[in-house]
């Protein structure tokens, strides 16, 4: 079975590697498991590496939960590919979630950017867009079924 793909923005990798309690480390333990394939950009993991004090961690800790968690790093968006999302969100720093995600069929969006994305998610057509807890309850829905 393939595994479901999912795209996780910064918060999430900051909020997973700073609490083994918050559902974004569920979904990196997923990823381990090779339950999920969790996805990111170069863009992602500046990100992450740039906010990583705010957990008091180091950019090298962002890098071995990469390698532990099992999460691929996905190309950087084009500026044409980025600039098309300009009118999607306000928030100019998050256009390039949104293009890496229109590059990969059946993905979802994964953040805890419920101020600009989360709250907008009903005007974008493609990717869907969940926080941590409700894709958790989404997937484990979906595994019961099975």
């Amino acid at each position: 079975m393939t595994p479901i793909k999912i795209f996780l923005d910064a918060s999430v990798i900051l909020a997973g590697l700073g609490s083994i309690k918050a559902s974004s480390y569920a979904l990196l333990t997923l990823g381990k498991q090779k339950k999920l394939l969790l996805i990111v950009s170069p863009i992602v993991v500046d990100e992450a590496k740039r906010h990583v004090d705010k957990i008091q961690k180091s950019p090298q800790d962002i890098d071995d939960l990469i390698i532990w968690a099992n999460i691929k790093i996905t190309d950087i968006p084009t500026k044409n590919q980025i600039v098309e999302f300009s009118t999607v969100v306000i928030d100019p720093n998050d256009w390039h979630l949104l293009a890496a995600c229109s590059q990969i069929k059946n993905i979802t969006l994964v953040t805890l950017d419920r101020k600009h994305l989360i709250s907008k998610r009903d005007k974008i057509d493609y990717p869907p867009i969940l926080s941590p807890a409700e894709f958790l309850g989404d997937f484990l829905n979906m595994s019961l079924s099975i």
